[in-house]
This record gives structure tokens, sequence and C-alpha cells, in this order.
């Protein structure tokens, strides 16, 4: 008996499933006073390539106003159609942590000059952040990884 194909889910369902998280993930890191917009580019089409990688999804903030707008490519909506949901739900929290360091990146920016170094910087802090919030979503699964 040949096996069945696996469905692979919707785009529809990634938009939900991304929506529940990003409320769930907003609560358990207390930011309920920030308005987080989301979107999903051009059709999920990717256009962010960095240093040869491309983007899983992208935040811009507004600390004046708490309010983010975070995009998300292509590579999420296949991890999430892969079946891959600590990907998608890491990279959502890696995006929604960056509301935790923005202040900090604002304040960096007006004392020094070379915004390379402050977005390396930037972007290290944010992934233990987002780690650690990512962490408390999943417990069992980060007791054996090293971090």
């Amino acid at each position: 008996m040949a096996k069945k194909k696996k469905r692979k889910p919707t785009f529809k369902e990634f938009e939900k499933y991304v929506s529940d998280k990003i409320d769930e993930i907003r609560k358990v890191s207390r930011l309920q006073d920030w308005i987080i917009h989301y979107n999903f580019a051009d059709g999920i089409e990717d256009k962010r390539i960095k240093d040869g990688f491309q983007a899983a999804a992208s935040c811009s903030t507004s600390t004046e106003y708490n309010e983010a707008y975070i995009t998300f490519y292509k590579p999420t909506f296949e991890a999430f159609q892969e079946g891959d949901i600590w990907t998608v739900d890491h990279t959502i929290c890696h995006e929604i942590a960056h509301l935790r360091t923005q202040e900090l990146y604002e304040l960096a920016r007006k004392r020094f000059t070379d915004p390379d170094v402050i977005e390396h910087e930037r972007e290290k802090l944010t992934e233990i952040v987002s780690r650690y919030m990512h962490q408390i979503l999943e417990p069992k699964r980060y007791l054996d990884e090293e971090y």
C-alpha cells in the first residue's frame, strides 16, 4: 500500500499560527503595551538577502509609540510547511526580542558613529534575548542545548 502524501499547511494556516504565536509571546515577554503589526512580504517572496543569506523576517520599531512592524519572508513560511515549528517560533521570538533591545540600540547610535558595529552587537543581544523567550515557550527542548 502506497503511503499517503502528507498535506502541506496552507498560507492561511501559517498566518493564523503566526498571529496566535505573536500574541502568546507578547504576553510571556510582558509586551502587552506594544502594538505589533505584521505582514508577509510580497506573497511570501523573499527579497532581503544579507551576507549571502535570505532573511527569515525583519522588524522595525518605534519606542516612542511602542509600536513594531514585523515582516516575514519566504524561509519562515517554508519552515512552517516543512513542519519545522521550532524555527518558526524562534524567528518570531527573535523579531519580538528586538522590542526589548531597541532602546539600547537607539542610545548606542547616539553615542557611537559606526553603525555596523552597533548593528552586530544589537543582533547578538537580540539573539540571546530571543533564545530566552523561546526557552520559556519550550523549556524541554533547551535542557540539552548549549547557549
